[in-house]
């Protein structure tokens, strides 16, 4: 539409992080979890194993099923091997542990104890008993709230230098868009927790030259479409209208699909007129030095001029534009 504004938009993420040190602790009862392949080299026959089936680990410690499965029989010399989830018997620091080995305890004493084992997929983790640290939700809230503030400044910055020449993005111009469920909450050393917030900020930005003759144009009644701009363009207020201030894709509007929006622009500008500067040199052209404030009265843009012709005894200014030299004082807003 040839009435409305055209914007481009500019997306940036990033991420940031803030330390918070609480002294609030609860009660935690947890038993160690992990993943282990259990093995079936004892013979082709499958083998159930009911849930909660003993494990002994390598490090002495008894883990148990979480559920019932079957190991498949050899194929071959291939041992059949199943998946299964276990935890600790106790909830212990204790049960924490890196990759084991483990053993069906209620094998012990029959020949399937040492055809029968099992193997710990990576960690296990989780078993604690006693009192931790954990942050309350004001802690978390102002934290947050602390990083969203943080980082659209920061993401602003990066957009700033990405902007093209001839294009502005006001401070106000963007939105940031943030999901606070999945926000990274780490425990540290010293009972300090480490807080990531990850964002994307997604800027309005706006071609100068357009959106000066807007201005111009819904402002000054006399406005001839004439080139004009805005010395102080960067100190207007930019403010999304209601409705729009609080998008996020959480609405269910992909921000990088907006095609449309709508805001305003508060504050004091001062219009100026540009000067079509090799305009008036070919008006001057060859011209005779009294023609001069005649020539100046076609262009009422020009507030006032000096003349100063080399060498002072010459009465006409030079036929060649590159002997012309136009110096332009635009005025500029207190």
């Amino acid at each position: 539409n040839a009435d409305m504004l055209p914007f481009d938009l500019i997306i940036v993420s990033g991420e940031e992080s803030e330390a918070v040190q609480t002294a609030e602790t609860k009660n935690v009862s947890e038993k160690a979890r992990g993943v282990v392949s259990i093995y079936n080299a004892f013979s082709s026959a499958s083998q159930r194993l009911d849930i909660d089936t003993r494990l002994e680990g390598s490090n002495g410690k008894i883990y148990k099923t979480q559920r019932q499965v079957v190991v498949p029989g050899m194929r071959g010399n291939i041992p059949g091997s199943v998946e299964v989830g276990i935890y600790g018997k106790e909830a212990s620091e204790e049960y924490n542990s890196g990759p084991l080995d483990f053993k069906v305890f209620g094998f012990k004493g029959t020949p399937k104890y040492s055809k029968f084992y099992a193997r710990s997929r990576g960690e296990i983790a989780g078993g604690l008993n006693g009192k931790v640290p954990i942050i309350s939700d004001a802690q978390k809230l102002a934290a947050v709230g602390d990083l969203k503030k943080i980082l659209q400044k920061e993401l602003f910055k990066k957009a700033s230098v990405q902007i093209p020449n001839g294009f502005i993005l006001f401070k106000d111009a963007v939105l940031l868009d943030i999901d606070d469920n999945n926000t990274d909450i780490v425990l540290s050393k010293d009972n300090t927790f480490s807080i990531k917030l990850k964002g994307t900020l997604y800027g309005f930005l706006f071609n100068i030259n357009k959106l000066t003759k807007k201005i111009a144009e819904n402002n000054i009644s006399e406005y001839d479409g004439s080139v004009v701009y805005l010395d102080n363009i960067q100190d207007l207020a930019f403010s999304l209208s209601a409705g729009q201030a609080g998008l996020s894709n959480k609405d269910g509007i992909l921000l990088e699909d907006i095609k449309n929006i709508n805001f305003n622009l508060k504050g004091t500008a001062k219009i100026i007129w540009k000067l079509d500067e090799s305009k008036l040199i070919a008006d001057l052209l060859g011209k005779s030095k009294k023609d001069f404030n005649q020539i100046l009265l076609q262009y009422p843009n020009i507030d006032s001029a000096d003349l100063i012709i080399s060498p002072f005894w010459k009465t006409s200014l030079p036929d060649k534009s590159k002997n012309i030299k136009v110096i332009v004082n635009y005025t500029k807003s207190n």
